[in-house]
């Protein structure tokens, strides 16, 4: 096998995810190493585990906690079996993730297009591969029509860099392991973080409330006097406007609330193109609005803008009537007490679909203290929370990097910009499970992580 230092590149410019691999790798189209199949459950579906396509992967769906509705009989599912590759080629540019290869037997939509893999390659040298791809959006140029779709025909023909089987394997391990240290790394990061959220939380939530709200039958609990409440719908009005495409963009995250997408550390690393964005539909955000992520505002993913902008469609905004205090609201949104109330508020079949339409918010009852009251609140909190803030922007950005990181060495390690053989001729294997569990235990922490833009 050859080492780094005699490894000698041929340029492949006619394929869109990289202009040169190793000159011992070869291209192969992906229809040689994968086969659609569709295999419809029928009355069988009853015996089957439900799956779905997440950034976890293919997991199980727990229906037992689920909202929304289900069809009336999920005969017309495809069958998925341990192994299968699923993915989802429409809606690629907005889909967070759009393929996974399953560690489960079960079934999934028909939406869903699903391979069974050949032999001769590694599945999971493949998988990561399609990953790298799939983080980048690096397909964008076989996306067809309004929704992204790349036709079958078109994606079968992608072509694959494969080095020899042997090397596949060695590099599947070596991303196993180099995966696994950065999602314990993470791990620990994001309990800090969950520390310094709690401690924030408690803070903001006494602060902002003034009293307990142990014995509270609606989620703010009883109020003292002076205070009133209403529904949503009498405190802000959702503002509409679109057709801004030059205006600064915006985004929510879970940990910071509203911030400028120029100032994002990913954005900045990764200098995506955003020039070929459609941002006609783009909500339009002014400085004290409210915004949050129907999608993400379970997690307290919502915030008061500090700034004029505009937001992605999946979002919220929210204009604050005449007599209340944005930052007190922009705060109060972002507590785990109202969190609760939106996740009440929300549909969907999973926690990763549930969504909070403004039409349910209207409905949600909210406090209303005295005026001054809010602008006090406000106030001591800025000064209480400086440090607490500050620690927590601080372990984000370890964060980031590290993310970034395992981003582009994955990137350079299946594309054979990097030679790791030696490397992983020196590491265990990594088994498949743990690391799935691992890595869903991470997704449950809500951590600060920036929501995707997604409808």
């Amino acid at each position: 096998m050859r080492t780094s230092k005699e490894r000698v590149f041929k340029s492949v410019p006619e394929v869109p995810w990289n202009p040169e691999i190793p000159n011992n790798w070869e291209l192969v189209r992906l229809k040689s190493l994968l086969s659609r199949k569709k295999l419809t459950v029928g009355a069988n579906s009853k015996n089957l585990q439900l799956l779905s396509l997440t950034l976890r992967g293919v997991i199980v769906r727990d229906v037992s906690n689920s909202k929304g509705k289900f069809p009336a009989s999920f005969d017309t599912y495809q069958q998925v079996n341990k192994g299968d590759f699923v993915f989802c080629l429409f809606d690629i540019a907005e889909t967070p993730r759009t393929v996974g290869l399953s560690r489960h037997d079960g079934m999934i939509t028909g939406a869903y297009t699903v391979y069974k893999g050949h032999d001769g390659f590694d599945p999971k040298f493949l998988h990561w591969f399609l990953i790298y791809c799939d983080d980048d959006k690096r397909f964008e140029t076989l996306y067809r029509g309004l929704r992204k779709t790349i036709p079958k025909q078109v994606f079968e023909s992608i072509q694959i860099p494969l080095p020899d089987l042997d090397e596949q394997k060695l590099i599947t391990r070596f991303l196993d392991n180099l995966e696994l240290q950065v999602l314990e790394s993470v791990s620990a990061k994001k309990k800090l973080i969950s520390l310094l959220n709690e401690l924030r939380d408690s803070k903001i939530s006494e602060t902002l409330l003034s009293y307990s709200t142990t014995s509270a039958k609606d989620w703010f609990g009883e109020l003292p006097s002076g205070w009133t409440s209403k529904p949503a719908r009498a405190l802000f009005e959702e503002r509409i406007e679109r057709s801004q495409p030059e205006a600064e963009m915006l985004s929510v995250t879970i940990g910071r609330g509203v911030i400028k997408q120029s100032d994002y550390l990913v954005n900045a690393i990764r200098n995506r193109d955003q020039s070929n964005l459609d941002k006609s539909k783009y909500k339009v955000v002014k400085k004290d609005d409210i915004v949050y992520n129907k999608m993400r505002a379970w997690q307290g993913a919502a915030g008061k803008s500090e700034f004029d902008g505009i937001a992605s469609p999946a979002y919220v905004v929210l204009k604050c009537k005449e007599g209340i205090d944005p930052d007190y609201y922009g705060l109060l949104f972002r507590t785990k007490l109202f969190a609760k109330e939106a996740e009440k508020f929300s549909y969907g079949i999973s926690s990763d679909q549930w969504s909070l339409r403004s039409s349910d918010l209207k409905r949600i009852e909210f406090p209303i203290p005295p005026l001054d009251f809010q602008r006090a609140a406000v106030k001591k909190l800025s000064m209480d929370l400086a440090e607490v803030e500050l620690s927590i922007q601080s372990i984000e950005l370890e964060i980031k990097l590290i993310e970034e990181y395992r981003r582009s060495t994955v990137g350079l390690v299946v594309t054979g910009k990097i030679d790791i053989c030696d490397i992983a001729l020196d590491m265990s294997d990594i088994d498949a499970d743990y690391l799935s569990e691992v890595k869903s235990g991470l997704s449950n922490d809500i951590g600060t992580e920036l929501t995707e833009d997604v409808e």
